[in-house]
């Protein structure tokens, strides 16, 4: 088979499992490995017609995969949703910007918000190694976050985050009101639910002065 031109090699389904990590596996004497330099756990654009993932190296020597070919294991199969033969760009990955912040954060810096979203975009596009996510996770909790920065932080999540809305169901929202609730179970003889508690109702007079002074000696 005649070399593809570019950058761009043959998808192949491995089937192996890596959990929710993308791995990509190529031959180390194929084009695209000399060609951009790619080397093991190098990260790596994988780009089809269809979609886009950032995925992890390894570099293979034997017959696993021919040198026209780009294996994916099952979680990058199912990211990209790939076809068997389907033609895919392979290429660096852009430099991670936010990374600076993070750095900064280390050092004594404290987030910005837009740094936060910034940081958040990226993790949530892929873009973070492992190692990348420890030294955030690190940083937050070596230096510690601010009320600003906890607060930035949820906002960020807020906004990068995929959001759930009850506009189809109305004003009540899916939930029966509690009030409802608790008028029906009062009336059914069984639990009572007072906020977030909910109690049994007393089946006798001993027991109810029992509870009661259980709920003295707790307050």
């Amino acid at each position: 088979m005649e070399p593809l031109a570019g950058n761009t090699l043959l998808l192949k389904r491995m089937g192996i499992d890596t959990h929710e990590e993308p791995i990509v596996y190529m031959r180390a004497d194929c084009h695209v490995c000399r060609s951009e330099g790619f080397s093991a756990h190098s990260r790596i654009t994988v780009t089809t017609e269809r979609a886009s993932i950032i995925a992890t190296l390894n570099v293979v020597r034997d017959g696993f995969v021919l040198p026209t070919e780009a294996g994916l294991s099952e979680a990058a199969w199912q990211l990209l949703d790939a076809t068997p033969g389907q033609v895919a760009c392979l290429s660096h990955p852009r430099p991670v910007e936010s990374l600076g912040a993070v750095r900064a954060k280390i050092f004594g810096h404290p987030f910005q918000d837009e740094q936060l979203v910034g940081i958040l975009q990226d993790m949530e596009a892929g873009r973070y190694t492992d190692i990348e996510l420890s030294a955030f996770l690190t940083a937050c909790a070596a230096a510690g976050m601010s009320l600003d920065e906890v607060v930035g932080l949820t906002r960020g999540m807020v906004q990068v985050g995929e959001r759930v809305t009850w506009d189809h169901i109305g004003e009540r929202g899916p939930f029966a009101c509690p009030r409802h609730l608790d008028a029906q179970r009062a009336r059914a003889g069984g639990s009572v639910g007072i906020g977030n508690r909910c109690t049994r109702r007393p089946r006798s007079h001993g027991e109810g002065c029992q509870n009661a002074r259980y709920a003295n000696r707790s307050k």
